[in-house]
């Protein structure tokens, strides 16, 4: 299956039956395969029968949803189409309105999806994955499982990529992963701040965002808390001093514990800062 991005072949037919105005126009939209134009419409409808071929199909996108764990799809196939599918002026990839309004017909894709991650400097890794949808067109890229599969392939991690494409040419969309990690932190950063997920694990996954140093300081003072909470057990008598040395050796107020493992049998010493 292909993007609605047109080669040189199909642009070459498309420009024999255009001139004019819009001729730049709508090779332009072919070639981007993305409308731009509210104009040219009947140039458009010429151009884009002479491009299209009735052996082609498209992959278009039906639904998708991306949360932290993975981005879930239903995908489909174009099949037939009476002209060239673009994409809306916004679009990322060919929807279902794109596929009616070029007139094609539609199949279920039962083919495995190609998934290809590209780094900083262009640099591709073509099919380092295959998303196999189920009998409605269901699909879930994992990132974890992406990660692995990298892993795995002695490839690296997710996190030294940029972009990930989903489909050839990325006609299921693509992924730009440094949104994704922005948009994972916003995430972690809500659940820390609603008293959910670990403060210090924050401040560790994302160190450059702007809110670590008040993640970091989330962290000491939750520690702080549990600290005091844990040696309020060890002057009632519910929990070891051993404990406590173990569990925060660190913590300010070790010293208190460590003087009641010291004085077995005195009375404990009330918790200090010191």
């Amino acid at each position: 299956m292909r993007t609605a991005r047109a080669g040189p072949s199909e642009a070459a037919r498309a420009s024999e039956q255009v001139a004019g105005s819009c001729r730049d126009v709508v090779l332009g939209e072919l070639t981007a395969g993305r409308r731009r134009a509210q104009d040219c419409d009947r140039e458009r409808r010429r151009a884009g029968r002479a491009a299209v071929r009735a052996a082609m199909s498209f992959g278009y996108v039906i639904s998708r949803e991306v949360d932290l764990h993975a981005v879930r799809m239903v995908v489909g196939k174009a099949v037939l189409c009476r002209r060239w599918p673009l994409r809306a002026p916004e679009g990322s990839v060919l929807r279902s309105t794109d596929i009616d309004t070029a007139g094609c017909r539609t199949r279920r894709v039962k083919t495995g999806i190609a998934v290809t991650v590209l780094s900083a400097d262009g640099a591709r890794q073509e099919g380092v994955m295959m998303l196999r949808p189920d009998a409605d067109g269901r699909v879930a890229l994992s990132y974890g499982a992406l990660d692995l599969e990298l892993r795995a392939q002695d490839l690296g991690a997710l996190h030294d990529y940029v972009r990930v494409e989903v489909g050839v040419d990325g006609w299921a969309g693509t992924l730009d992963l440094q949104r994704l990690q922005e948009f994972r932190a916003g995430w972690h950063l809500r659940w820390v701040r609603g008293g959910r997920g670990a403060p210090l694990l924050f401040a560790t996954r994302h160190p450059e965002h702007r809110a670590a140093a008040v993640a970091r300081e989330l962290a000491e003072q939750r520690e702080s808390l549990a600290a005091r909470a844990l040696l309020d057990e060890v002057l009632a008598g519910k929990v070891s001093p051993a404990v406590f040395v173990v569990r925060y050796p660190d913590s300010p107020l070790r010293a208190s514990a460590e003087a009641m493992m010291a004085q077995p049998g005195s009375e404990a010493p009330a918790p200090t800062e010191d």
